[in-house]
């Protein structure tokens, strides 16, 4: 309610309020006291009060149902408050952030989506995870490029193919922790051993087989042969005629010398020499390499390769010690001698040497009268 108010000077309250049609009237007095005349004068002051009604306006604001009032607007209401992770359009209506869903935004994009009200679908692969909001692929270690997709490239791996491989001899890395998966033949956290001794393939895992000092490839156990051995095991010596590094090379033995099936050296036999065997032992000796000396006596020759003695004509016997036995003659005394009347038949040659009174080449002959044969 509105007072106004009309007022003099010097006011003082009445004693009681007067009603005039108004609610509210003051009286006050005022005297006015003249010394000299002793005249006492009063003037009297009215205050009157009245009330009047003021009408006033004011506008009042109801927001419709789902709605609160901030201000002179009113705002949607979702319950939760979209949960921090939306803007509320509607009654109980979230718009979610991209990574969000449902009507308070309560839940996580599922596996494989992102995005807005997470309507978009993941391209990530080999288990990268999908960011859920912009759908960006964080790779597993080993794999690269916008959608995981490519393996690290050769020489690298881990986390984003950021790790440099050590690998050696062929080995390949592992993309994803940089292990080296080796080749057959080697061995090692970086493939930098050799298969052992005696051992090969994957991991070094085989037994060779091979023989007589032939060494198998680490890689493939396959036997590289000591010179003068042959076949898949090494097991067979070089064929006849040949020698050396997987028999390639031609013997020259010559005299049936036999040639070392490694080397190509020539064993001669018995009676002959040479590097080739191409000679026979010289005169008086015989034997393996000729170093046995012959006991030929009367001329006769021993042969090179038994040492057995050739007697010359006339003599026999082991070392040709002995002359032939009368009535034999020539070579191994084999031939019967013809001489007759008592002839001395030469051991050599057989030739007949006639007693006295005897002539011609058997002594057959009788000499005539008057001649004789003085033989010395």
């Amino acid at each position: 309610m509105k007072q106004t108010k009309e007022a003099g000077l010097f006011l003082t309250p009445p004693a009681s309020p007067i009603s005039l049609g108004f609610s509210i009237i003051d009286i006050s007095e005022l005297s006015l006291i003249d010394t000299n005349c002793r005249l006492d004068s009063r003037t009297r002051y009215y205050t009157e009060y009245k009330i009047e009604p003021e009408v006033k306006r004011k506008t009042v604001y109801y927001c419709c149902s789902g709605y609160t009032q901030q201000g002179r607007s009113c705002e949607p209401y979702c319950k939760g408050s979209c949960n921090g992770r939306g803007t509320c359009t509607k009654p109980d209506y979230c718009d979610c952030l991209a990574g969000w869903t449902g009507s308070a935004c309560t839940y996580e994009c599922s596996a494989g989506k992102y995005g807005k009200q997470c309507s978009s679908t993941c391209s990530c692969k080999n288990g990268a995870k999908c960011d859920k909001t912009n759908g960006n692929c964080d790779c597993t270690p080993g794999w690269r490029n916008s959608d995981c997709g490519t393996p690290c490239a050769e020489g690298t791996y881990g986390t984003k193919c950021a790790q440099r491989c050590d690998c050696r001899n062929g080995g390949k890395c592992n993309p994803v922790n940089g292990t080296c998966d080796c080749p057959s033949g080697f061995k090692g956290n970086k493939c930098e051993d050799v298969c052992p001794y005696n051992t090969w393939g994957k991991g070094c895992s085989q037994r060779c087989t091979c023989m007589n000092g032939g060494k198998c490839l680490p890689a493939t156990g396959q036997c590289e042969c000591s010179p003068g051995w042959s076949d898949s095991n090494c097991g067979a010596r070089c064929a006849e005629g040949t020698y050396g590094s997987k028999c390639a090379q031609q013997c020259n033995c010559r005299n049936e010398g036999k040639c070392d099936h490694v080397n190509g050296s020539c064993d001669c036999p018995s009676g002959f020499k040479g590097n080739k065997c191409e000679d026979a032992c010289p005169s008086g000796t015989w034997g393996k390499g000729c170093s046995q000396q012959c006991n030929c006596l009367n001329g006769g020759k021993c042969l090179p390769a038994t040492g057995q003695c050739e007697c010359s004509p006339g003599w026999k016997g082991t070392n040709c010690e002995k002359s032939c036995d009368a009535g034999t003659y020539g070579l191994n005394c084999t031939k019967s001698c013809d001489c007759t009347n008592g002839a001395f038949c030469n051991p050599v040659d057989g030739s007949c040497n006639c007693t006295s009174g005897f002539k011609g080449l058997k002594c057959d002959e009788v000499c005539s009268s008057g001649t004789w044969v003085f033989i010395t």
